[in-house]
Order: structure tokens, then C-alpha cells, then sequence
């Protein structure tokens, strides 16, 4: 039976979850222990049966481990989000500054709680623990036959092939390299910023894997014969999760491997702004060096209603970083993009540029590139929308002002250093002006770019929708929406520029 506080909770979790999609409405009956309260069970309502199952073992798990799931300390559930997942909701209201809910440090996944299965494995936290979920992928829908974690590895995504990393690891090992996949047309379709970022993330995975493939323990594990590139996706999807949902912990050890998977915490997902949780690490002045540490999650200074998402922020970053990084984008308006950090790599379109100004002043543009090296202030070149108003990076203004130098002939060299030291403000007049013009050559070129590129995904976008491609509907949004934010950049900067802002 519900009590009646538990089921007028429920009547306000609906209410506040009532944009939501409640996937399933039978009854799951979960065989828990007494702390398992009736309004947590209500909570699975909200929840598809496997989904209720699964949350059920886990919590079963964190009370073996000595997390309190009773409903004072445990004030959260998971629930299926349209288009993003999970996402994680209050059970009922709390207060500012307030916990909901403590992980206890031998249920954080990390090199620590790792170590003991793998005494003489050499690897990095990344690779160790993105092993070890290689290693105990669930087959299908069944669960991870891991002792250790399997009821947390169930909880994981299954699969990540919205993510720009799998389309394309995938079109590297695959044979069949079908041209025709909307994902490969997609990474064809990337802005410059975006595909020198994911190859950054491509080069991490390859060293990772390169490492545990080279490690005694996956060979003497797998045997011979075994199927090689299955192994390499199967690693691909434990290196995805983790570093989609690791964060930072103190673990004393190196900073590189203080890191953790937290159940239940990476149900949550990303807001830039207006984030209402927050981890913290529960470290106590009695405690050891060595000792390991809970982890707390707690609101911030705003209370949280009964049903309402809880959100974290992974931090200030780019469209473009979240693509490569995590697979999703935020949604920016026009409007916004003066608080929010909007980023353009532009090293392609600058070269280019400058290339061509060179032809009608013959220059040896090879001293610029030497000069930039050994100033340290080669490449690099960026345009932002926040702090107002946009604005080029330091850099960039650095290396247009000695490409104007030796291009138009504004300045000596001499006069270029001066202004790194501080000695001079401006090379000169001319040469300031003939940068700035420059400067909106670079962002008209790059606006025509980007609206040409939108044009182009929103046909894939629809042709996608036509085959009920579904994530891949999503994905191509995700490509158009970098490409909109480079033109919404660069439009905000050539603003700047016309209406004469001081650089």
C-alpha cells in the first residue's frame, strides 16, 4: 500500500514532470531491504520495468557498500529524459545547500577501488578502468557478469553512437567503409574547429588502447584468436564512458589519475548555466592521507521542488569541446551568445587569407611562421562572443599585426616585439588599421562558410528524418548547431569591429 504523504509527493513529482514522458505506469515490485521506503517506490512508476530493475540493484549494491538509500538520505531517482537520456529529479523538496545523497568511497569506480583486481597492471586510471568496463561490457540487454561492479556497469549507456568519436573510430577499423552512413557524412561535414578537436580526442583513444592492448593481462584475458576489432569497440564504449561521466577526485595520485565514475551522480546532465548540484568530496582533518573519501552531492543556494531536474555544469566551455568531448551541444540563441562562451579555431581561414594578400606584395610569409614559432604564438588563432563584446584572442591580434608588418610593410619587426613586452601598445596606426580590416575579411569569410554548412545539414538533418534515422536526426542538429554558433561568433566580432571596439 502507498501512504498518503508518499503518494501526494508522487501527485507533485507529476505535476512538476508534467512535460516529461513517464515511459511506464505498471507497479514494479522490487525485493529490497526495509530501508527501501514506499515514496522510492513510487518513484519507479516513473521508470520502464527494466530500467526500475536495474535502479533496484543498484541501490541493493550501494547498501552493501554502506550507502543510506532511505528516503532522508537518498532524495533523487533517474528518469528517462526525451532526447538527452536519463536525467536525474528530486523526490521532494530540499533545501539550499542541502545533501541528496552520499557515495561511499568503495562505490566510486577509480584506480584505487580497481587496484586489487589488477596488482601488477601498469596503466593509467583512464585506461585501467576503461578496461575493465571492456572487459565486463553487458551483451545486449543482459547485465555485466562483474562481481565487483556490475550492478553500476548495467546502469551505464549501452552504447554511444551519436557520439562523433564512434563514427569515427568506426570508419577507421571498419572494412566495409560505407560512404553513404549519415555519420560518415557528418564527419565530412565538421566545422575546421571541430575535426581538429575530435582528432585531439581520436589521438587520447588510440594511445589508450595502444597501451592495454600492449599490456600482458588483455592478452593472457582474451586468448588467441579473439575477435580484435570487437575488443577495440567494446574498449571504445568503456573509454567513452568514462570520459563522458569521470570526475575529478583527489586520490592522491597523480593528477591525471585522480579520477572517478560515481553511480548515481552521472545521471545528471549539463546546463552551462543555473546548475542546482554540486559533488563534494567529504575530506575530514582525522583522516589519513591515504584514506579514501565519500562523496556528497548536495544543492546549490536555491531549493529544488518535488519532480524538478537536477543539473550539474562541466564547466565554461564551447559548443565545440562538448561535441568532441561528451557527443551533445547546447542550445544558444542568437541572443546569449554575449554571456555564453562561443569560440572559433580559425587558423585555416586565416592562412588563407593571408596567403593571398601575400600575392599582391610579394613577402616571404615563411619568416612569419618562424617568427610566430619562436615567439610561441603560431596557430591557435581564435574569435570569441563572451566577455562582451566579441573579440579576437591576443594571439590572433599578435599575429595579424606581424603579418602587416611584412605584408604592408606597417611597422619593422623591432616595433612587433615591443608590443609583446609591453614596451609599445600598437605597432602603429596603419598597422592596427590594416589588421582590423583583416580582422572583418576573416569574419565575412567565415560567416558565407557557416551558411552554407547549415544549408547543407539541414538537408542531411531531413533526409535522415525521411529514413527514421532517429539519434542521427539528433546528431546532424548537434554538426548544424556548431556551425550556426561559428556563424553567430563571427557575425558578433565583425560587429566589433564596424562599430570600432578597441581591441
Amino acid at each position: 500500500m502507498v501512504s498518503g504523504s508518499a503518494a501526494e509527493e508522487l501527485e507533485l513529482a507529476r505535476v512538476a514532470c508534467s512535460s516529461l514522458i513517464i515511459v511506464a505506469t505498471r507497479r514494479a515490485r522490487p525485493t529490497r531491504s526495509s530501508s527501501w521506503s514506499a515514496s522510492h517506490g513510487l518513484v519507479l512508476t516513473l521508470m520502464a520495468d527494466q530500467a526500475a530493475l536495474r535502479w533496484t540493484h543498484l541501490l541493493t549494491w550501494l547498501e552493501s557498500r554502506g550507502m543510506q538509500t532511505d528516503e532522508d538520505h537518498l532524495r533523487v531517482y533517474p528518469q528517462e529524459r526525451p532526447g538527452a537520456g536519463n536525467g536525474l529529479y528530486a523526490t521532494s523538496r530540499i533545501e539550499p545547500n542541502a545533501p541528496l545523497f552520499t557515495i561511499p568511497a568503495r562505490a566510486k569506480l577509480n584506480a584505487h577501488t580497481l587496484r586489487p583486481m589488477y596488482p601488477n597492471v601498469e596503466l593509467s586510471a583512464v585506461q585501467l578502468i576503461s578496461m575493465h568496463l571492456c572487459l565486463h561490457r553487458p551483451r545486449e540487454e543482459k547485465d555485466s557478469t562483474n562481481a565487483l561492479f556490475g550492478p553500476y556497469i548495467d546502469v551505464l549507456p549501452r552504447e554511444f553512437e551519436s557520439h562523433p568519436l564512434t563514427w569515427s573510430v568506426k570508419r577507421k577499423v571498419q572494412a566495409n567503409d560505407n560512404r553513404d552512413l549519415i555519420e560518415y557524412n557528418l564527419l565530412d561535414m565538421l566545422p575546421p574547429s571541430a575535426d581538429a578537436a575530435l582528432r585531439q580526442i581520436e589521438s587520447r583513444f588510440w594511445d589508450d588502447w595502444k597501451a592495454v592492448e600492449g599490456s600482458s593481462y588483455l592478452r593472457d584475458v582474451l586468448g588467441k584468436g579473439h575477435d580484435l576489432p570487437a575488443v577495440k569497440f567494446d574498449f571504445l564504449w568503456g573509454w567513452l564512458n568514462v570520459n563522458t561521466r569521470c570526475l575529478y577526485d583527489d586520490l592522491n595520485l597523480g593528477r591525471e589519475d585522480n579520477i572517478s565514475l560515481c553511480p548515481i551522480f552521472d545521471f545528471a546532465n549539463h546546463v552551462y548555466t543555473g546548475a542546482t548540484m554540486r559533488p563534494e568530496t567529504n575530506a575530514s582533518p582525522f583522516k589519513s592521507s591515504s584514506t579514501l573519501r565519500d562523496m556528497t552531492c548536495t544543492t546549490l543556494d536555491q531549493a529544488v521542488h518535488p519532480g524538478q531536474e537536477l543539473f550539474l555544469t562541466y564547466g565554461s566551455h564551447a559548443n565545440v569541446r562538448l561535441f568532441v568531448e561528451y557527443g551533445f551541444v547546447n542550445p544558444v540563441s542568437a541572443q546569449e551568445y554575449a554571456e555564453y562562451p562561443g569560440e572559433i579555431l580559425i587558423d585555416d581561414v586565416e592562412e588563407a587569407i593571408l596567403q593571398q594578400s601575400a600575392k599582391d606584395a610579394p613577402t616571404d610569409l615563411s619568416r612569419w611562421r618562424d617568427e610566430l614559432e619562436e615567439q610561441g604564438y603560431w596557430l591557435d588563432w581564435t574569435l570569441h562572443s563572451a566577455p562582451a563584446p566579441a573579440h579576437p584572442s591576443y594571439r590572433l591580434l599578435t599575429a595579424l599585426r606581424l603579418a602587416h608588418v611584412l605584408i604592408s610593410k606597417h611597422g619593422t619587426i623591432s616595433d612587433w616585439r615591443d608590443t609583446l613586452t609591453g614596451e609599445r601598445e600598437l605597432v602603429s596606426v596603419e598597422n592596427e588599421r590594416a589588421v582590423r580590416g583583416t580582422l572583418r575579411e576573416i569574419c565575412t569569410a567565415l560567416i558565407s562558410r557557416a551558411e552554407d554548412a547549415v544549408e547543407a545539414l539541414e538537408e542531411v538533418r531531413l533526409r535522415a528524418g525521411r529514413e527514421k534515422e532517429g539519434w542521427r536526426v539528433w546528431a546532424a542538429g548537434n554538426v548544424k548547431a556548431l556551425w550556426a554558433e561559428e556563424k553567430a561568433v563571427a557575425e558578433a566580432v565583425a560587429e566589433s569591429v564596424d562599430a570600432g571596439v578597441d581591441f
